[in-house]
């Protein structure tokens, strides 16, 4: 084995690495689960886009032994945001969705970011991890949420090293229901409800507060996340699920409590046996898969003038990547292998349809003594192909989330740091003719 292992986060995909197993194996025979090292590995490399481990933490194998790494992770679709120590996170979404955190992580990995004047001393400690809930805790269900990047916020993880906070985040709908009344979660024809987040209980003052006594609201340290709405609601077209203390529980009694649901409504295809299936996306955007299986789930699916026993065995599925290979495929055992003989079966999946172009980079002058180069053009406007998409989750899921894309020249760099009054993306070039302006 080599000395290191990389895995980097693709286009395709346009996320960061969630590491999920690490295993060490000879051929096809797992020789031992890396719990303990999985930790330390999902510590280094969750919420990054390209990552690097030395297996040398696994120990030296013995001579003539066939071990290797055999590392399972995917690559998320999410905002990568970064705050430098001393400033602050801004996560924010457009009007109608929130914000769900998936990570976050209050440390330095690495010696580059946010290093920028800082003294080598301070930024050589780069195995200085430190997950962290605390921007899920006060973020998730939020449309904005500003946090600061600092020691009295998530502790110092590494005395004398310069730090850095590193979040990642999705935007996504966002209902509301009052205890008493009914959430109901809605997709148009060909799309399937993906619940990310909910909550049962009070997280401020505000909401659902009219007409109820003071007493009933003023609690508002009452979060109850809870799996009851994907439980109930994931792969329908519709769903309704009463807010109320018998569907979840009390958190808090004596307070007035609401259900907030924050979920997205990605494309769902289902194709029989012996047919094509033929995903498809507007122009301008591309297909991201986010499930596929190959089976039989129910008994009423794909069942049309079939006999009775073939569409019997319900308890049938095996999940598949071969779907992410082509947007055209056929469904057949020879395909996908049969999971399940004499069956008749189906291939389902949910895709989503991802912005690929149309940034209109509109270019102007600020002065040149505050950013160090001459001139320095500044990202000031774009226009969307999605109009779905949030502005800053298709700036980051397309421009910095694909360092490997050579859209500049490289006199050119690009960052996401707060400059003066304006907080961004931003490109700086020493010559304006080196800024591309088409993707």
């Amino acid at each position: 084995s080599p000395a290191t292992a990389t895995w980097s986060s693709t286009w395709a995909v346009s996320g960061v690495i969630v590491v999920e197993s690490v295993e060490y194996r000879c051929g096809q025979q797992e020789q031992s689960s890396q719990h303990d090292k999985l930790k330390v590995i999902k510590k280094s490399c969750d919420g990054k886009k390209t990552c690097d481990i030395d297996i040398q933490i696994f120990g030296t194998p013995d001579p003539g032994t066939c071990k290797y790494l055999d590392t399972t992770f995917a690559c998320f679709p999410a905002v990568h945001s970064t705050a430098c120590e001393g400033s602050t996170a801004n996560l924010r979404c457009d009007e109608g969705e929130v914000s769900v955190v998936y990570w976050a992580d209050y440390g330095r990995r690495d010696t580059t970011t946010c290093s920028q004047s800082r003294p080598t001393h301070e930024i050589q400690n780069s195995q200085c991890p430190n997950p962290t809930t605390k921007v899920a805790d006060s973020c998730n269900g939020k449309s904005s949420c500003t946090i600061e990047a600092s020691n009295s916020v998530f502790g110092d993880p590494c005395p004398g090293t310069y730090k850095y906070l590193d979040v990642v985040y999705d935007c996504e709908l966002h209902t509301v229901a009052c205890e008493g009344s009914q959430a109901n979660l809605h997709c148009d024809d060909g799309h399937v409800i993906a619940v990310h987040w909910a909550n049962y209980g009070r997280r401020d003052t505000s909401t659902c507060s009219y007409q109820r006594p003071e007493c009933e609201v003023q609690n508002a340290q009452c979060a109850n996340p809870t799996s009851k709405v994907a439980d109930s609601c994931n792969g329908k077209s519709s769903c309704t699920i009463e807010a109320s203390n018998t569907e979840f529980g009390d958190p808090c009694p004596g307070t007035y409590k609401y259900l907030e649901v924050a979920y997205d409504c990605p494309f769902h295809s289902i194709t029989c046996e012996h047919s094509y299936a033929n995903l498809h996306c507007d122009e301008g955007h591309v297909i991201v898969i986010l499930s596929a299986e190959y089976g039989c789930n129910d008994s009423t699916t794909c069942s049309y003038k079939r006999p009775p026993a073939q569409p019997k065995n319900t308890q049938c599925s095996i999940s598949t990547s071969k779907v992410a290979e082509s947007c055209s495929i056929k469904v057949s055992n020879s395909v996908f292998g049969d999971p399940c003989p004499g069956t008749y079966k189906y291939l389902d999946v949910v895709y989503d349809c991802e912005c690929k172009k149309y940034l209109a980079l509109v270019l102007s002058q600020l002065e040149p003594s505050s950013l160090g180069m001459t001139p320095s053009p500044k990202v000031d406007g774009v226009r969307s192909c999605s109009s779905q998409r949030p502005l800053r989750r298709m700036l980051t899921d397309r421009l910095l989330a694909h360092s490997r894309m050579q859209l500049f020249s490289p006199s050119c760099r690009m960052t996401s740091e707060q400059k003066g009054p304006y907080n961004g993306i931003w490109i700086f070039c020493r010559n304006i003719s080196d800024v591309s302006t088409t993707l």
